[in-house]
């Protein structure tokens, strides 16, 4: 949907997207009961006055029976079919006002965020995966800028009870790739995070900066875990990490 909303829609499309408008949440029960109704009225009246159709007229007799269920039915989907269009274009309007909503409030989120690192200061850390053909690239850590860090350590969650990485001495500044070491393979790859179920927990990667001070980082798992977001940081001041 929003790729439409992107782009545009060619025709074969919006006649699709009418068509199955047409079709959604067709109430078949409101109307073959309707259609019963108005069939078994049209023999009772009949029979109330006498002139049931003969037996031998098939055609009448069968046109008589069937003849509401065509016509209720028919109607229905004309309806439909007529304010399909409207409703299809309601539909995308309504999806683009959430879709505006969504990215309004990702923005604020993301600049409060922005605020928030820079008053702390301190390095600026990115966590995430390695690219791998195989699919299974380690775990990193990138110090983008900020000063350099000493004695990081990622935990999952906050207490480290799931995951726990070895110390990184030092991580300078200069965008360079450092893989997070843990457990007997010496690396942390996604499907040790699945393994032990923490994909579903924050990331936390305590660290010192240059001033001394003890900062802590939290991120947060993207979709499908290919990645993490920050999602906060907090000074601890100038005292050992917990």
């Amino acid at each position: 949907m929003t790729e439409t909303l992107a782009r545009g829609t060619k025709f074969v499309g919006h006649a699709k997207m009418v068509l199955k408008r047409v079709f959604k949440d067709f109430s078949w029960g409101r109307d073959l009961t309707i259609s019963t109704t108005i069939a078994l009225s049209s023999l009772a009246i009949q029979f109330y006055f006498g002139s049931i159709i003969p037996s031998h007229e098939k055609k009448i007799l069968i046109l008589s029976i069937v003849g509401p269920y065509i016509l209720v039915i028919g109607v229905h989907l004309l309806w439909r079919l007529v304010t399909a269009p409207h409703k299809v274009y309601s539909d995308l309007e309504a999806k683009a006002i959430r879709l505006n909503g969504e990215l309004e409030n990702k923005k604020r989120e993301t600049d409060e965020l922005k605020k928030q690192f820079s008053a702390i200061g301190g390095p600026e850390l990115l966590v995430g995966f390695a690219h791998s053909n195989w699919g299974d690239g380690p775990l990193i850590v990138v110090n983008c800028r900020g000063g350099l860090a000493h004695n990081v350590t990622l935990r999952i969650p906050e207490d480290g009870s799931l995951i726990t990485s070895k110390t990184i001495t030092t991580l300078r500044d200069d965008d360079s790739e450092v893989a997070w070491q843990a457990g007997e393979q010496n690396r942390i790859i996604a499907n040790d995070i699945i393994n032990r179920d923490a994909y579903e927990h924050s990331l936390f990667v305590t660290l010192m900066d240059a001033d001394f001070r003890w900062l802590v980082y939290r991120f947060e798992p993207l979709e499908k875990l290919s990645g993490y977001r920050p999602s906060g940081k907090t000074c601890l001041g100038r005292k050992p990490s917990a």
